[in-house]
């Protein structure tokens, strides 16, 4: 998949990094500004207390719509306007691919990346302090865009049954969009090793 996408110009920065444990790294920008948002893909994938660690993100840079390159260099919100709908996603690389096949998608980082969270550092008598969570809102960057209308289709990962945690975030953010006035509803790409949306469109 990152031959496939550096070969076809999907993404527009790669960067390798000669370590003993990180061999490489793909850069994911968000915008084109100086200074703007961008996520790191991992390979591998830093292993740490039994997680997997595959995305590095800037501390504090929060959450917002990946918005991938068209094919024509248009943004992808008048391919939506013009075809009725958008496509919304897991993940940048998916965002793209679908892109290039020209439809309409933008991704979020992660199922519940398209909230914002306000943390608060709980002092403990004893061990580290911890962090409560004391808010939870929809991230800015809904409000940058006329939902009214528009037909939206939530398109995550085909093992969304499987996955409760994964099944709420879709049904909260098809609530969300619906409380913007969009027709908002959810597809599942065919069971089967083409796991994704861009799998699913590859093959």
């Amino acid at each position: 998949m990152l031959d496939a996408a550096t070969a076809r110009g999907l993404i527009s920065k790669t960067s390798v990094i000669n370590t003993g444990i990180l061999k490489a790294a793909l850069w994911i920008p968000y915008g084109t500004e100086p200074g703007a948002h961008a996520r790191i893909r991992l390979y591998p994938g830093l292993e740490s207390n039994g997680t997997t660690q595959r995305y590095h993100q800037q501390a504090g840079t929060g959450c917002c719509f990946y918005l991938p390159t068209m094919p024509d260099g248009r943004s992808v919100w008048d391919w939506a306007r013009e075809a009725g709908y958008l496509v919304i996603t897991e993940g940048e690389l998916k965002a793209q691919i679908a892109a290039f096949f020209g439809i309409p998608c933008i991704a979020v980082s992660g199922v519940w990346s398209w909230r914002t969270t306000r943390k608060e550092k709980i002092e403990q008598p004893y061990g580290p302090r911890a962090w409560k969570t004391v808010s939870s809102a929809p991230m800015g960057d809904f409000d940058l865009i006329e939902w009214a209308g528009l037909r939206v289709i939530l398109c995550f990962d085909n093992d969304l049954a499987g996955k409760p945690d994964v099944r709420r975030a879709c049904v909260a953010l098809a609530a969300e969009l619906r409380s913007r006035d969009a027709e908002a509803f959810a597809i599942e790409p065919p069971p089967g090793p083409a796991k994704g949306l861009d799998d699913w469109l590859i093959e």
